[in-house]
């Protein structure tokens, strides 16, 4: 495995101990649109590898990645690692419990 696994309810304080790292979010523009992680950068999944040049500079920066349920990030993190990243996150649980009732 290339990443860890980091919980929702760990965010917070990993975010306070790490203030450089990059939070990733890959889910589609239509769900960021509803509901994003304040200061994430939103790089869907399917783009991923073609976009990578955005967040090149930040492969030795903690990059914690979310999306909804937590297996597109999965990938994602697979995705950078390929690309060299380095310190990868995964938001295990997604944001699932964060998402509007109607979601």
């Amino acid at each position: 495995m290339h990443y860890q696994n980091l919980y929702l309810s760990e965010l917070e304080d990993f975010l306070d101990n790490h203030s450089s790292a990059l939070l990733l979010d890959v889910r589609q523009p239509y769900e960021f649109a509803e509901f994003a992680l304040p200061d994430a950068k939103l790089i869907p999944l399917n783009e991923l590898a073609s976009q990578i040049d955005e967040i090149e500079t930040r492969k030795n920066t903690p990059v914690v990645v979310y999306c909804k349920a937590g297996v597109r990030s999965v990938y994602a993190c697979n995705i950078l690692h390929e690309f060299g990243f380095t310190d990868l996150y995964n938001i295990a649980d997604g944001v699932i419990s964060l998402l509007p009732r109607n979601y």
